[in-house]
């Protein structure tokens, strides 16, 4: 599926350019075994780890034994991982299909909100990324200081949703930071 492993992790990025898929055989650190993750990272979040946008447990924890009792579990894992990125890959074949999806279902988190109006603002919908900007602004107000410096990027976007081809290149500028935190292979021109 082209999916490479992050080092020797048991994480592997499905790369998409301006997000990536994530499998992860996720260990316990009481026994031996693993669960299942899949989910995606929009990629103008900037960060050097893993940060879900969006995150699905496919699997509960299966206890590791024997290698003959794990095996099939292994395969079974590999293949539901296999059948949920080919999901997201048809689910987020273009950006417009996120900017549905945040629009259509109910958004529960401020990132969920933060994500929904970049969205607006990259399919050139500045009326509703302006709007949703504004409400992050001033309707969350906790003083944690990831929130605080989440507000002030969001004033920051919010600024520039009229200039549609700033607000692009700040985020693609931004894409092409993570991917390099990311050790992903350089892109120059990230469509969207």
């Amino acid at each position: 599926m082209g999916l490479n492993q992050r080092g020797r992790s048991r994480i592997w990025l499905d790369d998409r350019f301006w997000w990536i898929g994530v499998v992860e055989f996720q260990p316990s650190g009481f026994s031996k075994g693993s669960y299942l993750n899949v989910g995606c990272m929009w990629l103008w979040h900037v960060h050097s780890h893993i940060a879900y946008s969006q995150i699905e447990r496919i699997e509960s924890f299966h206890r590791y034994e024997s290698e003959d009792q794990f095996k099939p579990i292994a395969t079974s894992f590999a293949t539901q991982a296999k059948d949920a990125i080919e999901q997201y890959r048809k689910q987020f074949k273009e950006i417009q299909a996120v900017r549905r999806q945040y629009l259509e279902a109910p958004r529960q988190s401020f990132w969920q909100n933060f994500d929904a109006a970049v969205v607006c603002a990259l399919c050139g919908d500045p009326a509703t990324a302006s709007k949703i900007f504004e409400e992050l602004i001033h309707n969350d107000q906790t003083d944690f200081e990831w929130q605080v410096e989440a507000r002030r990027d969001a004033r920051y976007l919010g600024s520039l949703v009229n200039d549609f081809q700033q607000f692009q290149n700040v985020i693609a500028s931004r894409i092409r930071q993570t991917r390099q935190l990311q050790k992903l292979p350089p892109v120059e021109n990230i469509a969207f």
